[in-house]
């Protein structure tokens, strides 16, 4: 027995749609508000055909709309959708890895054909898609068809659930080795700043002095959640400028916070493509912060490469890349002395131009 989702924008609760209605005539619907507009309707039974259902919802109302197909036995999901703005209806499989296991014949092509499909259907409904999250969705041994599902409008960025790591605890993560390395300017040693004194194991280990006082300094150790903000901020409060601090994975990625004014601070990352191949930051966009990249560079008074930035900013990564990947970002930042990054590097190490070579590294198994 499946159960029907259905997923639209509209003021008018499901009882007052004739495409509804129409649909699953003599059927009662379990209506909710997700937010922004978005509603759901719940039904027990099934209609006809959903691919037309969703696609007389859609026309109706006049927006992108989702059927989600609840199998619990089978333990899948099977979306509908229809992208008005593309005129074309598609199907969305979730859980094809437990599908295999079933017996069940879901070819990669069908997959990843509804997830490239399902972004076209978030831009169009102005909704910020997942397209790392959507693809955990359709490639996982995961058998909650309730996770499955959250999982999926998640991915789709619906309100309520977007920006969501649903199947966090399903998804196998590689070990990763990490190295914390942060950027300030300062016209003496980061570690004899007054605000390193709390820094957690001190702020030892190596230091890479660059031009005009810029210093990445490279700890052994780093604030952990929301104390990395109160860092980052003791150290732009007495150094009077935007800071950084950088967590480098050995898969070839890195986790990226940042702040440039008083109370404002932001996250972004490098090579996360690498980063999602090791299991890791699934909930992360691509570019979602990068033109608050660009501001804390203007903040800081440093005039960026676009070029060196957006080769930082879009690289997939891999292992062994993540410091040059972090050398190339200073310099596309516009940090003086951090030597020359060719347009059509590809990914071997690089000379810093600093004074000093990268420091010590620490063992952190799980993720950030």
């Amino acid at each position: 027995m499946s159960t029907y989702v259905v997923y639209y924008r509209s003021h008018l609760p499901s009882a007052h749609l004739g495409s509804l209605r129409a649909s699953w005539a003599g059927w009662t619907a379990e209506d909710d508000e997700l937010g922004d507009g978005w509603r759901s309707a719940e039904f027990g039974g099934a209609p006809d055909a959903p691919a037309d259902a969703v696609q007389r919802v859609s026309e109706e109302t006049r927006w992108p709309a989702l059927i989600l197909a609840i199998n619990a036995e089978a333990e899948v999901i099977v979306a509908f959708a229809h992208n008005p703005a593309r005129g074309v209806t598609f199907p969305i499989y979730c859980g094809s890895e437990q599908a295999g296991r079933l017996g069940l014949t879901i070819s990669e092509d069908d997959v990843d054909l509804g997830f490239r499909e399902a972004v076209r259907w978030s831009e169009a409904a102005g909704l910020p898609a997942s397209s790392a999250m959507l693809a955990s969705v359709g490639y996982t041994f995961e058998t909650d068809v309730h996770k499955l599902g959250a999982a999926l409008l998640a991915g789709l960025g619906l309100p309520g659930y977007a920006g969501k790591d649903i199947l966090e605890d399903s998804r196998i993560k590689a070990e990763i080795v990490l190295s914390p390395v942060l950027l300030a300017r300062s016209p003496v040693p980061l570690r004899d700043l007054a605000c390193a004194r709390p820094w957690p194991g001190g702020l030892g280990g190596d230091e890479m002095g660059f031009k005009d006082g810029w210093r990445a300094a490279c700890p052994v150790d780093w604030p952990r959640g929301d104390a990395i903000d109160h860092a980052l901020a003791a150290f732009a409060n007495e150094t009077r400028g935007p800071t950084m601090l950088g967590l480098l994975a050995d898969h070839g990625f890195g986790a990226f916070f940042a702040t440039y004014r008083p109370g404002h601070h932001f996250e972004f990352h490098l090579g996360l493509d690498a980063a999602h191949e090791a299991g890791h930051l699934w909930g992360a966009a691509n570019d979602e912060n990068h033109p608050e990249v660009v501001r804390w560079a203007a903040a800081a008074g440093l005039r960026p490469d676009p070029q060196v930035l957006d080769i930082a900013l879009h690289r997939r990564g891999g292992p062994g890349e993540e410091h040059a990947l972090t050398l190339a970002l200073f310099k596309g930042l516009g940090v003086p002395g951090t030597g020359r990054v060719d347009p059509h590097w590809d990914g071997t190490d690089q000379e810093s131009g600093g004074r000093s070579r990268w420091g010590l590294s620490v063992t952190f198994e799980i993720g950030f």
